[in-house]
């Protein structure tokens, strides 16, 4: 409505920031993905005519965060959500530079940044957060800084135990609102798929389909977890025979090959692991299977997505040792 208005009677200060918005609408919603890359460039090119410094932070990050990161490579945005969230703390607007912050480190998890230098910026990022009152962002870095010290080894307990002690703490049991499943989303998704419990994210996956695009829609975490469920779900079905897990794992290939297909560059490397699974699953030859991780191993680390190539090292291992009975080949990859 405010974008029509625009159009009807012109450009207000606060429209940049409603062309921001939108590209979430058009990723998150309607799978556009270049739809909503050309209005979050839209947005920046607006918000510069306009040169209104109150709309900067939010426009930044809703733009990068939401429209420009389903077509351009993550570390590209990365640099954007820290341009906005220095300009929030500077300007005074702390609730679109605190979300900000969230994306940065969502992004940087995702992309395999330094986990160390990452979990003492999450930290400074959750203080600053609860000190500007903006808990419910808050509460999603330290799901975030959850999930980059399980993958260091070591601190995961203590924030573990804040996470429940929070005045809302999540709803694992029963899961009813975004908190809930966007808690779940690092726990028994990334977390599970990434660490090798892919039962875990296969349950989670068919139980609660796509909550979370339905609650964050066109943010970072609905791309990802999506590859990650399919994976999770194949390998389950290759273990298991489980139609069901085969069936969901499916459906999100399809996904994962219409994003690349409009130009997704985030998720390119996953497309090889996945069909990997599925050429074991159809018991096609160790050759055929190899070959696919092979690839998907390459894409992953010429994209600069080390924590994804490291899975499907895993991955391989596990189909060697699994499938093949081949524990050398198993000891090599794992």
């Amino acid at each position: 409505r405010f974008i029509e208005i625009t159009m009807e009677h012109g450009v207000t200060p606060h429209a940049p920031a409603a062309f921001a918005l939108a590209s979430a609408l058009m990723t998150g919603v309607l799978n556009d993905l270049q739809g909503g890359a050309h209005y979050g460039r839209f947005a920046l090119t607006l918000m510069k005519r306009v040169n209104y410094r109150p709309i900067v932070t939010g426009t930044i990050m809703m733009a990068g965060a939401l429209g420009l990161v389903w077509t351009t490579h993550v570390n590209e945005v990365a640099k954007d959500m820290l341009i906005s969230h220095d300009m929030g703390l500077r300007t005074g607007e702390r609730k679109y530079g605190t979300i900000a912050s969230f994306q940065y480190a969502s992004i940087a998890v995702h992309s395999g940044k330094n986990l160390d230098t990452l979990a003492i910026d999450c930290r400074s990022y959750v203080d600053q957060a609860r000190q500007d009152g903006v808990h419910l962002t808050a509460d999603y870095l330290e799901y975030t800084l959850l999930a980059i010290l399980s993958l260091k080894g070591s601190g995961a307990d203590g924030v573990l135990q804040d996470i429940k002690n929070n005045p809302k703490p999540p709803n694992e049991d029963d899961p009813q609102d975004e908190r809930d499943h966007f808690f779940l989303y690092w726990k028994n998704k990334f977390l599970a798929t990434h660490m090798g419990d892919f039962e875990t994210c296969a349950e989670a996956s068919m139980a609660h389909k796509d909550v979370v695009k339905q609650g964050f829609p066109g943010s970072m975490s609905s791309m990802v977890e999506v590859p990650l469920r399919s994976l999770s779900c194949l390998i389950v079905s290759r273990r298991t025979g489980s139609s069901a897990a085969l069936k969901e794992g499916k459906r999100l290939l399809a996904v994962v090959r219409d994003w690349v297909k409009q130009g997704n560059p985030n998720i390119v490397h996953f497309v090889p692991a996945l069909e990997a699974e599925l050429l074991a699953i159809q018991k096609k030859e160790r050759s055929a299977v190899t070959a696919k991780y092979e690839d998907a191993i390459a894409k992953a680390t010429q994209a600069d997505f080390p924590i994804d190539a490291a899975l499907f090292y895993e991955c391989w291992g596990l189909y060697a040792l699994e499938v093949c009975h081949d524990e050398a080949e198993a000891t090599r990859r794992l």
